[in-house]
């Protein structure tokens, strides 16, 4: 089987190349011309990104001739393709958020000066943010993330967890020993957000990925 994603996976280059994953670009719009996502770092990406404050710059997919054709091509292999992407549902976060027109600029307003940390969610009805708690601190946010999960979840029961985060790298140890406490971890790993999808979150975020490791029964 022949696995296609596209940047805003955020896969270690170690695991794209072991599983020959094929990654298809995903584009990020500055002023001064067009990148492709994977050919910048996070901090890279960071730095530009405060260098053109208050402005933030745009992204953009392959065209669906670009897919049509990678697809041509993986084809000739004879081999079934399994094409995973980012959910249709999705969009911007954070002060982003706001920028980028996605929350209300009223609430947008009101969490600002009032220094209120969103905590959201993707929900798995329609891939969309949901939102899940409003914190004062970034530690009542991460005890906001940790609760909401301790509650999904059974904590004797084995978890992959992923903490990822923009340019955070302080929080998201506060978030990985916290979840630590709360759930049982077969398997814990820390990633640096895709630039692709730091242009909608900023660098100031930190979340989780959390599955039961019984998903992959028989598969890993």
């Amino acid at each position: 089987m022949q696995i296609v994603t596209d940047c805003a996976a955020d896969l270690p280059e170690a695991e794209i190349r072991a599983m020959n994953i094929t990654v298809a670009p995903l584009y990020i719009r500055f002023p001064e011309g067009e990148v492709n996502s994977a050919d910048l770092t996070p901090d890279q990406f960071y730095d530009r990104l405060a260098a053109m404050r208050p402005a933030i710059p745009t992204t953009a997919q392959p065209s669906q001739r670009q897919f049509s054709e990678l697809y041509e091509q993986l084809a000739q292999a004879g081999q079934p393709i399994l094409s995973i992407h980012i959910s249709s549902g999705l969009s911007g976060t954070l002060e982003y958020l706001a920028r980028g027109g996605r929350i209300g600029r009223v609430q947008a307003l009101a969490g600002a000066l009032l220094h209120l940390k969103p905590v959201i969610h993707v929900s798995k009805a329609d891939g969309k943010y949901s939102a899940v708690a409003k914190a004062r601190t970034m530690g009542k946010a991460i005890e906001a993330v940790t609760d909401h999960l301790a509650h999904l979840y059974d904590a004797t029961a084995p978890m992959w967890v992923t903490i990822m985060h923009g340019k955070f790298a302080e929080q998201a140890a506060a978030l990985s020993k916290a979840l630590q406490a709360r759930l049982t971890i077969a398997r814990l790993e820390m990633l640096r957000i895709s630039p692709v999808l730091g242009v909608h979150t900023g660098p100031g975020i930190v979340g989780a990925v959390v599955v039961p490791m019984a998903v992959f029964d028989g598969l890993v």
